[in-house]
């Protein structure tokens, strides 16, 4: 296989992973949630900047079942938001 097409590949899976692993790693609610919403407004530059692979690698991480299960943390963030993520994960796919 290409290896510049697998070292985006892995690079992308990478930058997943740290965001799973710092939203999971702060313990307070509030400062996940925060963090969440942070990671929610990267998201939406990402797609201002028609910056596919990586919003796509920070949809897989807001996907992840470890992070979706974070039922207190999610209702930190406004139900706008959480419309606007499903809208972009619906794009993504099509």
């Amino acid at each position: 296989m290409a290896p510049n097409i697998m070292n985006n590949i892995n690079f992308l899976n990478k930058v997943s992973a740290w965001i799973i692993y710092n939203i999971l790693a702060e313990e307070a609610t509030k400062k996940r949630g925060a963090l969440l919403k942070q990671v929610i407004d990267v998201l939406f530059h990402l797609l201002e900047l028609r910056s596919y692979n990586m919003m796509t690698s920070v949809n897989a991480a807001l996907g992840n079942s470890a992070i979706y299960r974070l039922s207190q943390t999610w209702e930190l963030v406004d139900d706008d938001a959480k419309e606007d993520i499903e809208s972009v994960r619906i794009s993504d796919h099509s």
